[in-house]
């Protein structure tokens, strides 16, 4: 091979790297950007709100539906009643 091939080849092969570093350093750019960028209150407000969803599904799964349920109809009974 001539020399002046084997410069353009080094040059392709230099502009190649070059691509793939700039690749490269933009995908551990995007991979160590934080996943939540929100405040602790409102990581706090998603939890609580993910739990308060989960919670009939959770009694459910236990069987706790119908001592929750027992419980709410004994409370609704004593708020109905007058005042003796």
């Amino acid at each position: 091979m001539s020399a002046q091939r084997l410069l353009a080849l080094s040059d392709v092969g230099v502009a190649r790297y070059a691509i793939w570093s700039a690749r490269y350093q933009m995908y551990w750019d995007i991979e160590h950007l934080p996943t939540w960028p929100v405040d602790t209150r409102t990581w706090r407000r998603f939890a609580l709100n993910n739990l308060a969803l989960l919670l009939p599904l959770a009694s459910r799964v236990v069987g706790a539906e119908t001592v929750l349920g027992g419980i709410l109809k004994q409370m609704g009974e004593v708020f109905k009643q007058p005042p003796a």
